[in-house]
């Protein structure tokens, strides 16, 4: 029998297990009750993202801000660098503690963590008195990016399976709406003369979380996380309410869904992964994890890092000095990032994750010979073509929020199973926020010696990426969360966890009243 364009469609987002068990309902997704409650849900825990965003452009924000830099006493080079790159020393310090958390208590838990300390940072920062008292703030703020990263793993458990793709990217995606609402802030606050220019901003990021609190008070815990904890009826419940509305022609989903979950559990048990050691203790994922870490490394030294958390002194370097004209720029910059983010995260069912990758980091390396070259005839020749550098600028923020925005949180945690995941995100983001400490805090100091040289040193890293990327990075598109386990791990205990044929129960028409019970 000939499938419909639709159930093809279906089978290349999600795989074939998936899609033949899914109906060939006509209804769209606000047409189905239960699933417009799951994607407002998601799309809260997707803005979650905003506040890592928010909080990354404050600095790079208020630099332009002349009350700022005399509270700061007008900091440069390695007194700068410290202050950008803080909130890392916040990050790196918990991050290895989270994941526990993570495992134990569940990921609501670790997010209600992330509210709390971006109010007690913002708090610090709004009311702060001298400059250690900024930095202090600043590293609660690093505590909350460490808690932040269970949102998306929550995501990515609880998602739809035809939509787990989109969502999951779209997590880190809307990182760059925070950042629009704090350059825009900013830009508004840069007409007070006294210190509320830049403490406003800073008080007004405790909005984000509060303003999601409801939707994480209402929403359930992750059924993977519950099937883990031995809460398997539970996790039905949630299924069956979120993923298939208690419908008899979806029940099948379900149960193939709970029994992928529970193959899968009962498998890496079986094999005892659920430590750290077992982070290395197998092929499999010794290769997860040399992947996860490098892309965390990639995100940091791509190149987009120096324009990114530096803005304002790149702007400097070609003549652009003005207040007004470096705010506007970096509010535009945001927005742009916002909108290519966005649309990464849609492309990546349709394009395919390493294609985004390959694509993106080649788009870098062009962009950044552009980047390299005006700024090396404006400093060299002093010949007036500075403002030619915005366009390459945009260049590069493009192809960063194409594919490594979107992706830098949802791929690590496609690749790692149930037992695994968090610790294997949270070790990623570890160097991830490793990387970034050490790029900010080494950025100022190498432009103040090098100048434009040292954007040379990127377009090697560059290189070097593309290559990693090309000879050990897979292709995830058209697998469930389950079946990519399939890619790295042979052994045959996993794989008949998750290669059986579908049992009677999945296949026949079975009660709601049945399942629950």
């Amino acid at each position: 029998m000939e499938r419909s364009a639709k159930q093809l469609k279906l089978a290349k987002a999600t795989g074939e297990r998936i899609a033949s068990v899914l109906p060939d309902d006509s209804r769209t997704w606000w047409q189905r009750p239960n699933l417009l409650k799951l994607y407002l849900l998601l799309c809260n825990f997707v803005l979650f993202a905003s506040s890592i965003g928010y909080d990354s452009a404050i600095t790079n924000s208020i630099q332009n801000i002349p009350a700022w830099l005399t509270f700061m006493n007008d900091p440069t080079g390695t007194w700068l660098g410290f202050i950008s790159a803080s909130p890392f020393v916040g990050t790196c310090g918990t991050i290895f503690f989270v994941p526990w958390i993570c495992d134990r208590f569940g990921r609501k838990v670790v997010i209600y963590m992330t509210v709390l300390c971006i109010w007690i940072g913002s708090i610090l920062g709004a009311a702060a008195k001298n400059p250690a008292t900024y930095i202090v703030s600043r590293i609660f703020m690093g505590f909350s990016f460490s808690c932040n990263y269970a949102a998306s793993v929550w995501i990515s458990e609880i998602a739809y399976p035809t939509t787990r793709g989109k969502f999951s990217a779209a997590y880190h995606a809307i990182y760059y709406f925070g950042s629009v609402l704090c350059a825009w802030v900013v830009f508004g606050t840069q007409y007070i003369k006294d210190d509320n220019s830049w403490r406003i901003p800073l008080a007004l990021q405790a909005a984000i979380p509060t303003c999601l609190l409801p939707a994480l008070i209402y929403a359930p815990e992750s059924p993977r996380w519950l099937i883990s904890v031995g809460k398997v009826d539970q996790a039905r419940r949630v299924l069956l309410k979120f993923h298939a509305n208690y419908e008899e022609e979806y029940l099948p989903l379900v149960e193939l869904e709970m029994q992928e979950i529970t193959a899968g559990i009962e498998a890496l048990r079986a094999n005892n992964i659920s430590s750290w050691k077992s982070l290395i203790s197998t092929p499999g994922n010794r290769k997860r994890l040399f992947i996860s870490c490098f892309l965390g490394i990639a995100f940091a030294w791509n190149g987009q890092g120096i324009v990114t958390w530096y803005l304002s002194s790149v702007l400097t370097s070609v003549g652009i000095t003005a207040t007004w004209k470096k705010t506007l720029l970096n509010a535009c910059i945001q927005l742009f990032n916002l909108l290519v983010a966005i649309t990464g995260a849609v492309l990546v069912d349709f394009a395919g994750r390493r294609t985004l990758f390959l694509y993106a980091t080649a788009g870098l390396f062009f962009s950044f010979i552009g980047l390299t070259t005006i700024t090396a005839v404006y400093a060299q020749l002093h010949r007036n073509i500075g403002q030619a550098i915005i366009v390459f600028i945009f260049l590069v923020y493009a192809f960063q929020a194409i594919a490594y925005a979107p992706m830098i949180t949802s791929y690590p945690s496609e690749l790692w199973p149930q037992a695994t995941r968090s610790k294997g995100l949270f070790t990623a983001m570890f160097f991830l926020n490793g990387a970034t400490f050490f790029n900010i805090f080494v950025n100022p100091i190498a432009l103040d010696a090098i100048t434009w040289r040292y954007y040379c040193i990127y377009l090697g890293v560059q290189v070097v990426i593309f290559a990693v990327i090309y000879f050990t990075f897979p292709e995830t598109k058209g697998y469930s969360l389950e079946e990519i386990a399939l890619i790295f791990d042979k052994d045959e205990v996993t794989q008949a966890g998750l290669e059986t044929d579908l049992p009677e129960k999945v296949t026949s028409r079975v009660s709601v009243k049945e399942i629950s019970d």
